[in-house]
């Protein structure tokens, strides 16, 4: 939608400002729940083969720290295949008690769209968020709202490793130097 859209370009100004990853990954979380009407989402980081929590969005709506977080990278999406692709969507859903991307209600049958979070080629993270009751409850817009952030969150946090990248190697040249200079 246009709206949908709009707020996107609103959230890009705003998180291209974020001084750090942390701040990065938490403000987008917050603004996911508040501004694009993600209710529980939850931003999970690629560390090898696994997927490291960041920040959720509980069920009382607050900001929390879901650094315990851990599960497994989709074994498709280690292979490079995108969600969704019989449908040309860049999310899908699942069952929560199956990928556990967000803390569900045993007792409810939540589902969850997740979201991939890409740099080029590459898998950076998922986005997680509850849909409803049913797989089909996903609101098809809102999930494509949703893609588009996490193209510019994938985009953000390459960024943001470059530039500690830089400034690593920057500091071991000035090593390099000072050591040189003695």
């Amino acid at each position: 939608t246009t709206e949908g859209l709009h707020a996107v370009v609103a959230l890009a100004a705003d998180l291209i400002g974020c001084p750090n990853a942390d701040a990065l990954l938490r403000r987008a979380v917050f603004l996911a729940h508040s501004r694009l009407g993600l209710s529980r989402c939850a931003i999970l980081l690629a560390d090898g083969n696994r997927l490291l929590g960041t920040y959720a969005v509980d069920a009382a709506g607050e900001i929390v720290d879901d650094k315990q977080r851990s599960i497994a990278i989709p074994d498709a999406w280690v292979r490079g295949s995108d969600p969704g692709a019989t449908r040309g969507a860049r999310w899908e859903t699942c069952d929560p008690r199956l990928w556990p991307c967000i803390d569900a209600d045993p007792a409810s049958s939540e589902w969850v769209a997740r979201t991939p979070i890409r740099a080029g080629e590459t898998l950076v993270g998922v986005m997680c968020n509850v849909v409803g009751p049913t797989a089909d409850a996903a609101d098809g817009a809102q999930q494509d709202i949703a893609a588009v952030l996490c193209s510019l969150l994938g985009a953000l946090i390459e960024r943001d490793r470059m530039q500690g990248a830089l400034r690593a190697s920057e500091e071991r040249l000035r090593r390099v130097i000072a050591t040189a200079n003695e």
